[in-house]
């Protein structure tokens, strides 16, 4: 059997016994989930460092979840782009993955 080569997918991610609990200062919707697993795993995520480089409190997320909106709603209602379903966010570990 073929072993499975590629980085881990956030829910496979282990994180330290110093950053436990930290799930409870986000909102759900910036969480991976099983719910959304299947939908989660057909996307590449990476670590957006040139919006967010550094670990983001949560109070910070404002900025972000502005043009989030702003910007999903321009290629999907405005430009009506056919392939766009705008953009998502996720924390891993207090940083932001898009």
């Amino acid at each position: 059997m073929a072993q499975k080569k590629g980085f881990p997918m956030p829910l496979e991610v282990e994180y330290p016994k110093e950053l436990e609990g930290w799930e409870e200062m986000y909102p759900p919707m910036y969480m991976f989930s099983k719910d959304r697993k299947v939908w989660e795993e057909k996307h590449f995520w990476f670590h957006d460092k040139i919006h967010a480089p550094e670990a983001m409190y949560p109070l910070d997320l404002i900025f972000h979840e502005a043009w989030q909106i702003s910007l999903s709603q321009y290629t999907t209602r405005v430009f009506c782009i056919p392939p766009a379903q705008g953009i998502a966010q996720r924390m891993v570990g207090c940083y932001m993955y898009i």
